[in-house]
């Protein structure tokens, strides 16, 4: 997917995991969002915070991957900043999808970064520029 994005000009964001114990969580100090989260994937709240963190890490590594002479045709967005920490935020009985204020939440970090990066919907590339 990557490749194909690169050879058509195509920029692509790899945002962070977020969840409900917020991105970059290692360790859920709240027990009912730990049970929540362990009930929800079948196993202890430490093997998903551990996954989720691992995930992360590879979409990092990915996005240096597709890194070369200082362009970066992926870049990774970290997502802890963004504030998406607990139940507020996500559907009910659900630890990863947003619920409508996550989203939005999510949603406006996401624009202000990619206005950030210069990147923009109306941005134009080469393979589809009458698409955005």
């Amino acid at each position: 997917y990557l490749g194909i994005a690169e050879g058509l000009g195509v920029p692509v964001l790899l945002p962070q995991v977020a969840h409900m114990s917020g991105a970059g969580t290692l360790v859920e100090p709240d027990s009912a969002v730990a049970a929540k989260i362990s009930t929800f994937f079948g196993a202890p709240i430490s093997v998903v915070l551990a996954g989720y963190e691992s995930y992360s890490e590879r979409l990092h590594g990915v996005a240096e991957e597709f890194t070369h002479d200082g362009t970066a045709s992926a870049t990774f967005l970290p997502t802890g900043s963004f504030g998406l920490r607990g139940p507020q935020w996500f559907a009910p009985e659900d630890p990863i999808h947003f619920n409508r204020s996550g989203a939005e939440r999510m949603g406006r970090h996401m624009a202000e970064a990619l206005l950030g990066l210069g990147l923009s919907p109306r941005t134009e590339c080469a393979a589809a520029p009458d698409r955005w």
